[in-house]
């Protein structure tokens, strides 16, 4: 698949193989620099193409905000495997404040990786004014 809207997308991926797999575990990061988010609503909208094992064991994308984990979708009843899907994050509760936006994919063991991975793209922080 190509990016939601190309030509740019983050890839937790190789291109090299079109897959994810290298043999080994793999437990990679996307990190932003610090963000400082308005007073009042806001929220992390992205889109998020995941081809991988879908139990959730396995192979864990999760979205983190200062260290913690505020999305994993693969746990939602709503995840499609493998399809392009948009994603929403309150960032509500931190207004006000500068956070840290991580995006983290772990297959978390060696086995079934050879599917082409985690896509993520059109990444915004939106705010309404207070």
């Amino acid at each position: 698949t190509e990016a939601h809207s190309p030509p740019n997308v983050l890839w937790f991926g190789n291109p090299a193989t079109g897959d994810y797999d290298n043999g080994t575990e793999i437990s990679v990061g996307s990190a932003t620099a610090s963000v400082k988010l308005a007073n009042g609503a806001t929220k992390l909208q992205f889109w998020l193409y995941q081809d991988t094992e879908t139990s959730e064991k396995y192979d864990q994308f999760t979205v983190r905000v200062n260290g913690q984990s505020v999305l994993q979708p693969s746990s939602s009843a709503s995840f499609q495997a493998a399809q392009w899907q948009p994603w929403t994050v309150d960032l509500s509760k931190y207004a006000n404040t500068t956070i840290a936006l991580e995006f983290k994919f772990d297959s978390v063991d060696a086995v079934d990786n050879k599917t082409l991975g985690v896509l993520i793209d059109d990444v915004q922080v939106v705010g309404t004014c207070p």
